[in-house]
């Protein structure tokens, strides 16, 4: 117990503690004015600062900001020095700023700093080189002396990108006295001092003595300088004490500090120290005088609330206390009347204990019965439930849970630790953790996926969810079996993939067929053309060749969407607008079918309703397509009497409608399977396809066809009655003076272009085709060529096959669009192997157009007129029906017989015997050599392109697809050798035909000479 004191000695500490605030206060106000008054200095010292880093970053910005914008000259990005020099000197002329451009070994390219031609050197910073070359980022360099010159200075600079890589660096130099005429404009009047260390420690400026300065090292500072921004006291380069506040801003690296001398500081507080003293002393005097003649006073006052206290104490009532401070008597009142509410409290708060006790027995028996009720529905979860605590114990784990973990009940009822558990578990071998082990089953954490999966051996998949408790007090995780859920998921992903693999076999097989089918029509069409173009020919002569050109192109449209099925599914169909007569349309297809009909000796009609003379706008092919289609199957299922073909017209507000009605007295097909005939592959009777021949394609062709086309096609048939096929589209008429010019097209106005094609042969014939209409025409063999050739010469379209060595045709597209962006140089790609999905890649590498393989004169001609008259501003943003690539038909490979009359009379004996030689060369090559020796499987797939295209023309199937399926082995990592064994095997009896071929043809030409 401590011992008491008397009241005065009491008052007197009282009085001291008033006393004191007081002098506190004195001395804060006084203490507060010094230092407000050094904090007005150090925040001044602290603005320098700021606005000392704000100068020189924003010198440093504005010269990355120009290097930035020299880095993206065209000039530059081409590697072209000398323009990129004279535009830089422009720049330096009219900016000041001096630039200089380095490779990435540090040697000087190109300087604003020397005269136009004198010798460059090194750069004297190589750090700064390997800065750049390692982060690809812009850099602010150290101080550093100049080689040539031995100045100080600094350098920033940026990277100049050039195909993702760094291809030189660009820089600007910064001169020390620069940033140190940039301290003094950021400093206030005053003691201050402001120095700019580069990330070494060394002097780059300082406000005052810069030339003595500049250069030295400044430990003290560099080493305390810790972070991106603070203060510090030291000494400064002159040896006087300051104090400092720095910032290293991120752009730089560099420490730039703002100083103000201490001395400054100091004398403010000691003035205001000496005159506190004295207030004090004199303030403390007063105030203890006061004290004792306060205390005598309440001496007295004190012994009567004491005594008064006492009785209170002793549970007695007491009468209020007199006496003359009147606080005394109001404070001897109230212990009176607490005296009196004392005793009637004491018994009030016996009476609340009693009710609180009652209280409290009938909430635990309610608390008891809500937990059973919990527990209950907790263990009868179709979930297991685990609860876990922020202490790492169980509080609850329901029936669910431990049956699923196998968790024995006396062990969680006694609410264990998760680590037992875990132990446990892991000692019967089950798995904790998730598949990609991230999540654990009984240690979910802040982090973890809040729903994973684990897998046991024995095939059960738990999926987890951990939840963790409000507050951090703890995670909730709850089980559910999975196990049949995840079984499904796998059943339907490989039935996925088992449909997609089939898919691909499909497409893989489409492709080939197309190969194999339509080259043989590059023949017929293309002599054909050439054929027509005889003014010698006889009239009969010429309609023989009109009709076989006709029917090559009906075949060839025929055979492009056939093989083509994925297309047609896809709804991906061409639908051209060209102006022709229905009533010539009529009768190539009557020309074409009449053979047959004729042989079968069926009568073949033609009824024409009225208004069908003119001409009219639709797509012509596709109608004869169909209308051949419906044809051929009439004459096809007619045994006995004969086939009508009748067209009627009818005007709608849209257009005119033409309706085509087939006719037929063949079998008759009935109701129930008239609506399954439009179905891909169905046939009404199995035998047919022996009977008869086909595949089931023919109509669902024809109904896609016709619905693109905005028509309709039906059937009306009964067994043995006949049947009638119909369909109808509406056509535009077109009017007499505009479908002059519609059919044929026009030759184009004859242009310079340039062909880029690695084979001779395909040379040859591109050549003979762009001459025949007038052309100039220039060759050369790969993507590299064509590119260097584009950049220097005034053509007016690029011919560009796409395959080709070296570099191919979009890549080399993409170069010359790169190039001149402005100029948009139209470019035509030629290609066998396109389909629907390379169209983005043409799109992306700037073609404006591509033709397909085999090449066509009126195809040729139409594409150059439309390419030829796009506005400049239009390319290489192809849209519909301008210029864009049409959705491409299937990839193609010639079949058939070679016609060496027709391909000698095209490009003449030499030339052929050329390709020959070449071909035979090529396959005598290639059985020599092995996989390993002939440059990998990329060498071999490159051989193999090259001979498909030159076996294709000169009509060798078998070597044409050996070569092509070589290819496809290579590049999509296949039986390599089984694929170049089969292609050995065609090659020798194909070797044995080019001799006899040679020798015919050279017989020929000898015998014509």
């Amino acid at each position: 117990m401590k011992r008491s004191r008397t009241l005065l000695r009491h008052l007197m500490v009282f009085v001291l503690v008033l006393t004191v605030p007081i002098l506190v206060v004195a001395f804060i106000v006084t203490y507060s004015f010094a230092n407000a008054e050094r904090s007005r200095l150090e925040a001044s010292a602290d603005n320098a600062n700021q606005e000392i880093v704000t100068l020189v970053e924003r010198e440093i910005s504005s010269r990355l900001a120009m290097l930035q914008a020299l880095a993206t000259a065209p000039s530059l990005q081409t590697g072209d020095i000398a323009a990129f020099e004279a535009q830089a000197r422009e720049f330096s002329r009219r900016t000041g700023v001096l630039t200089a451009l380095f490779d990435p070994a540090g040697m000087q390219l190109m300087s604003t700093h020397h005269a136009p031609g004198a010798p460059l050197h090194p750069t004297g910073d190589p750090d700064l080189v390997e800065e750049v070359m390692r982060s690809r980022q812009a850099y602010v360099s150290n101080l550093f002396r100049s080689w040539e010159l031995q100045h100080l200075r600094t350098q920033v600079a940026v990277p100049v990108m050039r195909g993702g890589e760094v291809a030189a660096i660009l820089s600007s130099t910064m001169m020390p006295e620069r940033l140190a005429q940039l301290l003094r404009e950021g400093l206030p009047p005053g003691p201050f001092y402001a120095t700019i260390l580069d990330r070494k420690g060394i002097i780059i400026a300082r406000s005052t003595g810069h030339e003595r300065m500049a250069g030295k090292p400044l430990p003290m500072l560099a080493e305390r300088s810790q972070g991106l921004r603070g203060s510090v006291s030291m000494a400064s380069a002159d040896g006087i004490p300051v104090f400092a506040y720095y910032r290293r801003p991120a752009a730089s690296g560099w420490v730039i500090a703002a100083a103000v001398e201490q001395a400054a500081l100091t004398t403010p507080l000691t003035d205001s120290l000496r005159m506190f003293a004295a207030s004090a002393l004199g303030l403390a005097g007063v105030a203890v005088l006061g004290a004792w003649w306060i205390g005598r006073r309440l001496t007295h006052a004190h012994k009567e609330l004491v005594g008064a206290a006492v009785a209170i104490g002793e549970g007695r009532t007491v009468s209020p206390p007199v006496t003359q401070i009147h606080e005394v008597n109001l404070v001897g009142q109230i212990l009176a009347a607490a005296s009196r509410s004392i005793a009637s409290h004491a018994e009030e708060t016996r009476l609340v204990q009693r009710q609180l006790e009652v209280r409290v027995e009938e909430r635990t028996r309610e608390l008891s019965a809500k937990r059973a009720l919990l527990e209950t529905t907790i263990d009868t979860m179709n979930q297991g439930l685990i609860v876990f605590d922020e202490r790492g114990r169980i509080p609850v784990c329901n029936a669910r849970a431990r049956n699923m973990l196998d968790l024995p009940w006396p062990l969680m009822d006694r609410q264990p630790g998760v680590e037992e558990v875990i132990a446990l578990l892991e000692l019967r071998g089950i798995p904790l953790h998730s598949a990609d082990g991230a999540s654990h089953l009984l240690r979910p954490a802040a982090g973890c996926a809040p729903v994973f999966e684990v897998e046991w051996p024995d095939g059960t998949v738990l999926e987890v969810q951990a939840m963790p408790v409000r507050d951090g007090l703890g995670f909730v995780q709850t089980f559910s079996s999975v196990t049949e859920q995840r079984r499904h998921a796998r059943e339907l992903e490989e039935a996925k993939d088992a449909a997609v693999r089939a898919s691909r076999a499909k497409d893989e097989f489409l492709a080939t067929m197309s190969h194999e089918m339509r080259t043989p029509l590059n023949a017929v069409i293309g002599y054909s053309e050439r054929f027509l173009r005889d003014q010698a020919l006889s009239l009969q002569a010429r309609r023989m060749a009109e009709h076989i050109l006709s029917a090559g192109s009906a075949l060839l449209c025929l055979v492009n969407d056939v093989l083509d099925i994925g297309r047609i599914e896809a709804g991906i169909i061409d639908v051209r607008h060209e102006s022709f007569l229905v009533t010539a349309l009529v009768e190539e297809a009557i020309s074409l079918v009449q053979p047959l009909s004729t042989d079968k000796g069926l009568a073949l009609d033609v009824v024409l309703g009225e208004g069908l003379g003119g001409f009219f706008r639709g797509d012509r092919d596709r109608l004869r397509q169909v209308l051949l289609n419906l044809l051929n199957n009439a004459i096809k299922f007619t045994a006995a009497g004969g086939v009508r073909l009748r067209v009627a017209r009818r005007d709608t507000p849209r257009g005119d409608r033409i309706r085509f009605s087939v006719i037929d007295t063949g079998i008759g097909i009935a109701k129930s399977d008239q609506g399954k005939l439009f179905q891909g592959f169905f046939q009404v009777d199995p035998t047919i396809s022996r009977r008869f021949g086909g595949v089931g394609l023919g109509l669902v062709i024809s109904r896609r066809l016709v619905e693109r086309m905005g028509g309709a096609i039906g059937v009306e048939s009964a067994p043995g009655e006949g049947s009638t096929f119909w369909f109808e589209v509406t056509l535009t008429p077109v009017p007499p003076g505009e479908a002059a010019g519609k059919d044929p097209p026009a030759v184009p106005r004859p242009a310079r272009i340039l062909v880029a094609e690695d084979l001779a042969i395909n040379q040859e014939l591109a050549r003979e085709l762009l001459e025949s209409d007038g052309h100039r025409v220039e060759v050369v063999s790969n993507g590299v060529e064509a590119v260097e050739a584009a950049r220097g010469g005034p053509y007016d379209l690029v011919l560009m096959d796409v395959s080709m060595p070296e570099m191919d045709g979009l890549a080399a597209a993409r170069l010359i669009r790169s190039a001149d962006p402005a100029r948009a140089l139209p470019i035509v790609a030629c290609t066998a192997n396109v389909f629907t999905a390379r169209l983005a890649e043409f799109r992306e590498a700037g073609v404006d157009a591509y033709l397909r393989k085999p090449l066509r004169q009126s195809e040729l001609r139409e594409t150059i007129q439309r390419v030829l008259t796009i506005r400049p501003e239009a390319r290489c943003r192809p849209e519909e029906g301008h210029g864009q690539p049409k959705a491409p038909d299937a990839e193609c490979l010639d079949a058939g017989c070679f016609d060496a009359p027709g391909i000698v009379s095209l490009l003449g004996a030499k030339r052929v015997i050329a390709a020959l030689d070449g071909l035979m060369a090529q396959l005598r090559t290639l059985a020599a050599l092995e996989p390993a020796r002939s440059g990998g499987h990329q060498g071999l797939a490159d051989r193999a392109h090259t001979l498909i295209s030159t076996a294709s023309i000169l009509g060798m199937v078998g070597l044409a697809q050996g070569s092509r399926d070589l290819e496809i082995a290579c590049h999509e990592g296949g039986a390599v050798e089984a694929a170049l064994e089969r292609l050995m095997q065609v090659a020798e009896p194909a070797l044995v035909e080019l001799e006899q071929i040679r020798a015919r043809i050279e017989a020929q030409d000898e015998a014509a000479a």
